[in-house]
């Protein structure tokens, strides 16, 4: 990874019997804009949660998050007979109903991610594309207790109203169904790094400058890392739309690239 931001290229070691050859996937690029986020308002949500057990907050339109103090829970309903019956448990489960109408509303497309789901495993690997909790500018307890799982962060994002922002600065917006995985049958390669190419193309945009039509994939895991980063819906829209300004200046033609968010130092740990 180190040298990979060195060279400002992404390439991929492939071994093909004895011989091994780097296989070039993707120039890395600097993006240097501020990053909004909801640091401040989920701290703020925690310190409720430690003391009532549960909170939760529209922080923007269309940005919904749920604080869950599993630690403060146990210990309320600690000595309860029946703790299906207690308060606190009740409340928790009827939470579903005061979240915003579009939350629960069937139409309306959402990306729904748990701090939990960082603790998931696949084949002994965890996710890769979370942002990880140890970085997160919480205090050292707080980030302790979501890795550990007596906090829970829980965010909703309204991917209607991400589409609907996105026309409005002028893209054409498709969204590309469904998710997979493509198998790299045709190599053959044995021990190839990644013998499998993760479909992971989100929305597929299209806009014009006037004179030229300027394409571009949002990935998922762009998605993922802003709603892991706490990030703002704002923080996509600027990384797509400085996406099509450089493309307009450089005029890139079948060019796979990743973002660098460098200003990201600057809000986590």
């Amino acid at each position: 990874a180190q040298m990979s931001i060195v060279n400002q290229s992404i390439s991929i070691p492939v071994i093909s019997g004895d011989r091994i050859r780097e296989e070039h996937r993707a120039d890395i690029i600097d993006s240097d804009f501020p990053i909004s986020h909801h640091f401040a308002a989920i701290k703020s949500l925690i310190k409720k949660a430690n003391k009532s057990g549960f909170e939760q907050a529209e922080l923007e339109e269309g940005y919904f998050v749920e604080i869950t103090a599993f630690d403060t829970i146990l210990s309320k309903i600690k000595g309860t007979d029946n703790t299906k019956s207690h308060p606190l448990i009740i409340q928790k489960k009827e939470s579903v109903f005061k979240r915003p109408d579009w939350c629960r509303d069937k139409k309306t497309r959402t990306m729904d991610l748990s701090s939990f789901e960082s603790f998931m495993r696949e084949g002994g690997q965890f996710p890769r594309n979370f942002t990880p909790q140890s970085v997160l500018p919480f205090s050292a307890k707080d980030c302790v207790r979501l890795m550990m799982g007596f906090l829970e962060i829980r965010t909703i994002l309204n991917l209607d109203l991400l589409k609907k922002k996105l026309e409005e600065t002028g893209w054409n917006v498709r969204e590309i169904k469904p998710l997979s995985r493509v198998p790299r049958k045709d190599r053959g390669l044995t021990g190839e790094f990644m013998p499998e190419l993760p479909n992971e193309d989100f929305l597929d945009l299209s806009k014009s400058d006037g004179n030229e039509i300027y394409h571009t994939i949002i990935p998922l895991t762009l998605i993922l890392i802003a709603l892991s980063s706490y990030y703002k819906i704002d923080f996509i829209l600027r990384a797509v739309n400085e996406g099509f300004d450089r493309g307009r200046i450089k005029k890139p033609t079948g060019r796979n690239v990743t973002i660098n968010f460098v200003r990201e130092s600057e809000v986590l740990v």
